[in-house]
């Protein structure tokens, strides 16, 4: 049976008190409604453009560290955020974004959201795209939380009731937004 969450449920998958009635009506999730009323390709567009400042780094992941990151490092420098595939990136086991640089990650966010939003199946990312982005929410400025906070809320929506979108991915995109709102 599909798990059914609103915005508040989601909230508070971690346990967090809820907001009395009042305060879910006057307080916004965050300060400025972006994202609300936003398509989704409007979306991916806003977050093209405010991650566009993010230039291709010269080294994509610690190369010399081992034979894995250097593999790492060259399957990324083959890609740009427009040509990223699944197939590159979405396999959990090898997956060289977990060894990204912090640059590497800003660079390709673009092509990670629009790869999370497009999975489906067995090309399903949103897992893997909260497991990351769990861990790099403290890179993102003021405009790029506001963007990633629009984005994990419309990544909810769309994948309610998703198979594939089971409780740990819920857990995870429900960590991510708490990170989104304490950093800054």
């Amino acid at each position: 049976m599909p798990i059914r969450l609103g915005h508040q449920e989601a909230k508070s998958l971690a346990g967090a008190p809820s907001p009395s009635p009042s305060s879910q009506q006057t307080a916004p999730l965050i300060s400025t409604p972006l994202g609300v009323g936003m398509t989704e390709s409007d979306l991916l567009a806003a977050i093209v453009q405010t991650f566009s400042r993010h230039s291709r780094p010269t080294v994509f992941t610690n190369a010399h560290h081992c034979c894995e990151c250097a593999e790492h490092n060259q399957t990324l420098s083959a890609y740009t955020p427009e040509s990223l595939t699944s197939d590159a990136i979405g396999n959990p086991g090898w997956d060289p974004v977990c060894f990204a640089t912090e640059a590497a990650y800003l660079y390709f966010f673009p092509g990670l959201a629009r790869l999370a939003l497009a999975g489906r199946g067995e090309s399903f990312y949103l897992d893997q795209f909260v497991s990351q982005l769990s861990n790099r929410t403290h890179l993102f400025d003021a405009s790029e939380r506001q963007l990633a906070h629009a984005l994990l809320w419309h990544l909810i929506d769309t994948f309610d009731g998703d198979p594939y979108c089971d409780d740990f991915t819920l857990w995870r995109l429900d960590d991510c937004l708490r990170k989104l709102e304490e950093v800054g």
